[in-house]
């Protein structure tokens, strides 16, 4: 038995093949949930005609009430799945976002989030919301990749679920981490027995993903499993349908706002700040290449000749940094708190994780790395030293004995191959078994 496709949204047929929600958002969030004709009029969503790719965003112009909420978008696929294989990639994810699989009489039909997280997250959160008797087993202990959190799936009276954060190695899972190796691959595997759900970096995306042949057989370990002994998975999982939204504050935002993050330092709730700054709202928005549905059919999965994957290099928060083009040509090592992965060439005997960074790989930039500042220019210049300058930043970069630090990466700085040139191989002054950037001819 192999997977083969049964359901494609690209391009237009995603726009089509979605129902356009436009009702109170049910998690209480501070959103205005827009009608595909509102959307479009408000200039919310776009498909690139060369690529195919669809771009859902939200308005990041205009302030608005506390009684209004920020226009968004939120699509539930017209098909209700049981069972199957979902491979959805995206190049860019926003903050504060789902892309999650929900039954209809919810909580009895299932709820199994496969992206979720909010306002400063670095890390996805995978979890899942049942009717009372669901739970996580201890037979389920290595299966899986990733750290359990909750083992009681019940929705209960708070609605947490049961679920799991990936692996430390995957630093690029959510948010800015996610999008500067390019975005990647999410899977979703659902059977009588377990829903398994996979992250590939754009790096890592098995080839039979790429070849529309996927067989998750030959993948590594799924970062998070539910079901087993202890979950029935046909009783508490039935008739889900596909849902993609980008959401405000709601009840996980707000329970959180200035608790786990520093997010109170922009303004008292997380309603306010999301009313009064649209600015900070013009990265909050998908761009996606496809959403696919696949099903079991007779065929034999053809065998694959190649690895599954490419080199894997995952990290926490050191980046080498070269620019891509442009002036000045050259490379710079970052760090971030935000979980990234390096790019496919390791050329960098860097550490893996330097305090709360980790090693993100090297990185180039077409407009010369307009986010960050200079923090420091030292001839003993080292990662850690750079670390240490950069401490509440969330990036930090260095070019040989300059250290730069920044809160944010534009669109134009993103992780290169070695293809691109993408090698950092300037040694640190401060520490000649590091490397500190490097120079595209």
């Amino acid at each position: 038995m192999a997977y083969a496709l049964a359901t494609s949204y690209a391009g237009a047929s995603l726009l089509s093949g979605f129902n356009w929600f436009d009702g109170r958002d049910p998690s209480n969030g501070y959103v205005a949930y827009q009608s595909r004709n509102s959307a479009e009029a408000m200039g919310l969503f776009s498909v690139d005609e060369s690529t195919g790719v669809v771009r859902l965003g939200v308005d990041h112009t205009n302030t608005y009430a506390l009684n209004e909420g920020r226009p968004s978008i939120r699509l539930e696929s017209k098909a209700a799945y049981n069972e199957g294989l979902f491979i959805a990639d995206f190049l860019h994810m926003p903050p504060s976002h789902c892309v999650w699989t929900y039954g209809t009489n919810w909580p009895n039909g299932g709820e199994v989030d496969i992206i979720e997280g909010v306002n400063t997250a670095h890390q996805n959160v995978m979890s899942a919301h049942t009717a009372d008797g669901c739970t996580q087993s201890p037979s389920l202990a290595g299966l899986f990749s990733g750290e359990q959190r909750n083992a009681d799936c019940a929705v209960g009276n708070t609605n947490i679920g049961c679920g799991f954060s990936p692996p430390a190695s995957d630093t690029s899972s959510y948010g800015d981490g996610f999008n500067a190796v390019n975005g990647g691959v999410y899977a979703m595997q659902w059977d009588s027995r377990h829903i398994k759900i996979w992250h590939f970096a754009r790096g890592e995306i098995p080839r039979d993903i790429q070849r529309k042949r996927p067989d998750p057989t030959g993948w590594k370990l799924p970062e998070a499993v539910f079901g087993g002994s202890s979950c029935d998975v046909k009783s508490f999982f039935k008739d889900m349908s596909l849902v993609i939204n980008i959401n405000f504050c709601g009840d996980y935002g707000n329970a959180v706002w200035g608790k786990s993050d520093q997010c109170n330092d922009y303004a008292p709730t997380c309603a306010e700040y999301v009313g009064n700054n649209p600015q900070a709202f013009a990265n909050a928005y998908w761009d996606v290449q496809y959403i696919e549905a696949y099903q079991l059919s007779n065929r034999t999965a053809a065998p694959t000749a190649e690895p599954t994957t490419t080199t894997t290099i995952t990290s926490f928060s050191t980046t080498t940094v070269t620019v891509g083009g442009g002036s000045p040509k050259t490379g710079i090592t970052t760090s971030s708190s935000v979980p990234k992965k390096p790019s496919a060439t390791e050329a960098p005997a860097n550490p893996a994780k330097i305090d709360r960074f980790a090693y993100l790989g090297c990185f180039g930039s077409s407009s010369g790395f307009q986010t960050f500042r200079k923090a420091k220019d030292s001839a003993d210049m080292t990662l850690k030293l750079c670390v240490d300058a950069c401490a509440g930043s969330t990036f930090a970069g260095v070019f040989e004995s300059q250290c730069y630090c920044a809160s944010a990466l534009d669109a134009d700085t993103r992780a290169m191959g070695a293809e691109e040139g993408g090698v950092c191989d300037h040694a640190c002054p401060g520490d000649r078994r590091e490397f500190c950037g490097g120079l595209v001819e």
